[in-house]
C-alpha cells in the first residue's frame, strides 16, 4: 500500500522586543531617541536575530535600520538620533541612527527577519500609513512612555497601536526623559 506523508513546519520563535519610550524633547531635537525593551528571558544578539527599527514619516516614506549589538534580558536598548544624546543624557546610546527624526507625528515600528517590506511586524508605536498629527499617539515636543502591556500570552509586543498602553504628557524636555531606565509607572513584562 501507499503511505501518506505528514508535513510539519516549526513555529518561529521571535524574541520579545518592544518599544518602551519615544522621545521628542521640547528643548533639544538632537536629543531624540527611541528606547526598546527586551522582554525575552535571554539576551538578543542582533547578529543572529535580525531586527529592523523602522520609522514612517507622516504616514508616508519609510526609513529602515537594521539593529546591531546585543540587548540583555529585561533591559533597554536605546536608538538615538545623534551623538548629542550622549551629552544631553550623560549616557551612551546603544545605536545612533538618523532614522530617529520623529517630530511627534511619525510612527516607529519593530520588524523581525527583515525590513518593513519583508519582515514580521512585532511592535508598533503609531499607525501605519497615518500621519500622527492630532491623533491619540501624537508626541510633538514630548515623549510617549509605555505604561502597560496587557496583551495576554505569546508575544508581548503589539502590532496594533493601543493608546491606553501609553502615557504622553503635553510637553517634555530632556530633563523629563528616562532613556535606558524602567520607570516606576512602566509595567513592562
Amino acid at each position: 500500500g501507499t503511505s501518506g506523508s505528514i508535513s510539519c513546519v516549526a513555529a518561529i520563535s521571535i524574541p520579545d522586543l518592544l518599544i518602551s519610550e519615544v522621545a521628542d524633547p521640547s528643548d533639544n531635537a538632537d536629543a531624540r531617541f527611541v528606547e526598546l525593551y527586551n522582554a525575552s528571558p535571554s539576551t538578543i544578539d542582533f547578529a543572529t536575530s535580525t531586527f529592523y527599527f523602522c520609522r514612517q514619516a507622516n504616514g508616508g516614506a519609510w526609513l529602515d535600520v537594521q539593529l546591531s549589538g546585543t540587548v540583555l534580558s529585561e533591559t533597554m536598548f536605546v536608538v538615538a538620533y545623534s551623538g548629542i544624546y550622549n551629552t544631553a543624557y550623560a549616557k551612551t546610546a546603544d545605536q545612533v541612527s538618523g532614522a530617529v527624526t520623529g517630530n511627534g507625528n511619525d510612527g516607529y515600528f519593530i520588524y523581525y527577519g527583515g525590513d518593513h517590506t519583508t519582515g514580521i511586524l512585532v511592535d508598533a508605536f503609531g499607525v501605519i500609513n497615518e500621519d500622527g498629527t492630532g491623533k491619540d499617539w501624537e508626541y510633538l515636543d514630548s515623549r510617549a512612555v509605555r505604561i502597560s502591556n496587557r496583551k495576554a500570552g505569546g508575544s508581548k509586543g503589539n502590532s496594533t497601536f493601543n493608546a491606553a498602553d501609553w502615557s504622553i504628557p503635553a510637553s517634555a524636555a530632556v530633563a523629563d526623559m528616562s532613556p535606558g531606565v524602567k520607570e516606576g509607572s512602566q509595567s513592562l513584562p
